[in-house]
């Protein structure tokens, strides 16, 4: 049986941490406008907190760290867990979320193996 090609994992794992951190970001920005429109203020702090942090911290893993290093997959997974945690509720993030982390770990796994 063949296994799954090294590009395969981490070209996935790329593409889906950037549709998560661009989601994470527009997710914030747009909780932050409604929440600054409505007035309450209520949890403006946590959805910026959660959502624009987990937004940083899957860009600091794609970009500030070598890519698919394991520093990069922890940060890649903070920032997953980060933003599905203000996303619970969709039920569809937080199993993207899942998805991404697996991804993350297999890439630093593959990059980090002899080719």
């Amino acid at each position: 049986m063949m296994g799954v090609r090294r590009e395969t994992v981490t070209t996935a794992a790329y593409v889906l941490a950037l549709v998560v951190g661009v989601g994470y970001a527009a997710a914030g920005i747009i909780g932050w406008i409604a929440d600054v429109a409505d007035g309450d203020g209520s949890d403006l702090a946590f959805w910026l907190v959660f959502l624009l942090g987990g937004a940083a911290l899957v860009f600091a893993g794609l970009f500030a760290t070598r890519r698919w290093s394991s520093g990069s997959a922890i940060f890649v997974s903070l920032g997953a867990i980060a933003g599905a945690v203000a996303l619970a509720w969709s039920i569809v993030v937080p199993i993207i979320a899942l998805v991404l982390i697996a991804l993350a770990i297999l890439a630093s796994r593959r990059a980090a193996a002899p080719a």
